[in-house]
């Protein structure tokens, strides 16, 4: 007679966790292709034989070549920079500084605009980034 209550004696207790660890992998494979790791565009700033490195924490805003407006690396639109600029001033009551970087091809006249938005939202503390001259050390 068959009998059909055998069990067998293999070690199949516990949990098989291959498929989780192939799993994890794929997610780090897809976060690690998919991760910005570059502050996303490149400018051509001005230079000044002024020009010092700033160390403390500070919100960006970069003017291209073609007059886009990018605040932190995030294409903003010129009506909608000072109320992104409020809304980032209440969540973070610190006086951060603002660095402007405009790409030396840049109008003067966004230039000018922007400087006054900045200005318009309270932040005084506002730094124009150039490359410093290398004949000037």
């Amino acid at each position: 007679m068959i009998n059909f209550n055998d069990h067998s004696t293999s070690d199949t207790h516990g949990i098989n966790i291959t498929p989780l660890i192939d799993v994890v992998f794929i997610l780090l494979i897809f976060f690690l292709l998919t991760a910005n790791t570059s502050s996303g565009i490149v400018l051509d700033l001005p230079e000044a034989s002024t020009g010092e490195n700033i160390p403390v924490e500070s919100w960006e805003i970069a003017i291209t070549k073609d007059e886009t407006l990018l605040f932190n690396g995030v294409e903003v639109k010129m009506d909608r920079l000072q109320n992104i600029l409020a809304v980032a001033k209440k969540q973070d009551q610190s006086q951060r500084l603002v660095i402007l970087k405009a790409h030396k091809d840049a109008s003067v006249n966004t230039f000018v605009s922007v400087m006054d938005i900045v200005r318009k939202t309270g932040f005084y503390n506002l730094v124009i980034a150039t490359h410093i001259k290398q004949d000037a050390r």
